[in-house]
C-alpha cells in the first residue's frame, strides 16, 4: 500500500512539472551488477554487548591516563547491517548487504585557563579490522592535550601542510566542481575542464568503487549502474566528470556510475617518507582541522577557519588557533608540492597529507 501511495504522489507531481527529455532510468546496457559477496563488504558478527561495555570502560580509563585530560565526551561503538534492494522498469532488480563497524572517543584537556577537545575514531566493514579502542582513546586524549595554550600567529603567506584527515575537506570542493550537476548548470570553477591541466603533472585522482572491503564499495551506484572509469585526473589533466545518467545526458556524455556520489576516490601519493621533506622546511603551518564551508564552487575562492600547529624543520613549536586560510582553488591546485603516502582510507575520499607551497594565513 505504501508503494502505491508513493506512486500516486509522484504521478500527481507530474501535472505541475515541465517535460524533461533528459530525465529517465539509466540505460540497461550499464546494468551488470557485481556479486557483493566477492566485495568483502558484508561481514556480520555476533556482538557481545557486555564485552563491548567493558572495552568502552577500559578505553575511557586509558584516555584519562594522558596528562592534562580532565573530562570526556564519551567513547562509543556502533555496528550496523544494511540491506539494499534496487528495482526499476528497465529490467533491473538487485540486492546487496553490507556491514559497518566503528569506534570513537572524545576527550577534553585543560591546563590553566586553556581548554581544548579532540576526538579519534576508526571504522571498517570488518569488525576484526578495527583498531583497539584503548589506542583510539589515547590518541584522542593526546590530540586534545596537544592543542592546549594555542597561539594566534601573525598574518603572512607560508607553506601549509594539511593532515590526511584535514585534506579530505580540501578535496571535497574539487569533487563538487567536477560533478555533473555543477557542470551543466555552469556553476563550477573547473567548468569545461576535461582535457585541461589543472594541477602539476604528478597529480593523479582515480576512483575504485569495487575495491574489496573499502568503506564506500558497493556493487552498483544508486541507479544500478556498474561501470568503471578509474581516471579522474591523470598527470594533472582532467579526464572526466562525476556523472549520473541524467547529468551525463545533459552534457552529452555517458554516465560514469556516480549517481549517489564518489566511491573510494584515491588521491595518489607523489612522495614516500614525506616527513623527511617536511624536516627541510624552515617554517610551515600543519592544519589538523578546518571549520566552516567558506568555499565558492563557482569562482573557486575560499576562506576557512583552521587550527593546527607551527612546525620548524619538522619540529612542533606550538599549537595554532583562531586563524583563517584564504585563496583560490585554481591557484591551490597548481601549488601542490606533494601528496603524502599516509593515506587515510576511512571514507569515500582516500588521501594522504597535502603540502601547498604557500597560502595566505590571517591571524593577528
Amino acid at each position: 500500500r505504501s508503494i502505491d501511495q508513493a506512486c500516486e504522489k509522484v504521478l500527481g507531481f507530474t501535472k505541475f512539472s515541465e517535460h524533461d527529455s533528459f530525465a529517465g532510468i539509466a540505460d540497461a546496457a550499464w546494468f551488470s551488477p557485481l556479486d557483493y559477496c566477492k566485495l568483502d563488504i558484508f561481514n556480520p558478527v555476533d556482538i557481545d554487548v557486555s564485552g563491548i561495555q567493558n572495552e568502552l570502560i577500559y578505553a575511557e580509563s586509558e584516555g584519562f591516563g594522558v596528562e592534562n585530560i580532565n573530562n570526556s565526551e564519551g567513547s562509543s561503538f556502533s555496528a550496523s547491517k544494511t540491506d539494499k534492494w534496487l528495482a526499476n522498469s528497465n529490467g533491473f532488480l538487485e540486492y546487496f548487504a553490507s556491514t559497518y563497524y566503528s569506534r570513537s572517543s572524545c576527550f577534553l584537556a585543560q591546563k590553566g585557563n586553556s581548554m581544548e577537545r579532540d576526538y579519534a575514531f576508526d571504522c571498517s566493514r570488518n569488525y576484526s579490522s578495527l583498531r583497539d579502542h584503548s589506542e583510539i582513546a589515547i590518541e584522542a586524549s593526546r590530540k586534545a592535550a596537544s592543542r592546549l595554550n594555542p597561539v594566534k600567529i601573525k598574518s603572512k603567506e607560508m607553506p601549509v601542510l594539511f593532515s590526511n584527515e584535514a585534506a579530505r575537506s580540501i578535496i571535497s570542493p574539487i569533487i563538487s566542481a567536477l560533478s555533473g550537476g555543477n557542470q551543466y548548470q555552469e556553476k563550477s570553477f573547473l567548468l569545461n575542464s576535461i582535457g585541461k591541466n589543472i594541477a602539476p603533472k604528478e597529480i593523479n585522482f582515480s576512483e575504485r568503487p569495487y575495491d574489496p572491503g573499502m568503506i564506500a564499495t558497493t556493487p552498483f551506484d544508486s541507479e544500478g549502474v556498474t561501470i568503471h572509469c578509474p581516471d579522474v585526473i591523470k598527470n594533472g589533466m582532467v579526464e572526466r566528470y562525476f556523472l549520473s545518467s541524467y547529468s551525463g545526458r545533459k552534457l552529452g556524455l555517458n554516465t560514469t556510475g556516480n549517481a549517489g556520489g564518489v566511491r573510494n576516490l584515491l588521491i595518489h601519493p607523489t612522495i614516500e617518507e614525506f616527513s623527511q621533506e617536511v624536516s627541510k622546511i624552515p617554517e610551515l603551518f600543519l592544519v589538523t582541522e578546518l571549520m566552516g564551508q567558506g568555499v565558492n564552487v563557482i569562482t573557486g575562492d575560499f576562506s576557512r577557519g583552521v587550527t593546527g600547529v607551527l612546525l620548524k624543520y619538522g619540529k612542533v613549536i606550538h599549537p595554532i588557533s583562531e586563524v583563517t586560510i584564504a585563496g583560490n582553488y585554481k591557484d591551490l591546485l597548481h601549488q601542490i608540492v606533494f601528496i603524502g603516502d599516509d593515506i587515510d582510507y576511512r571514507g569515500k575520499i582516500n588521501t594522504g597529507s597535502i603540502l601547498i607551497d604557500k597560502l595566505s594565513v590571517s591571524g593577528k
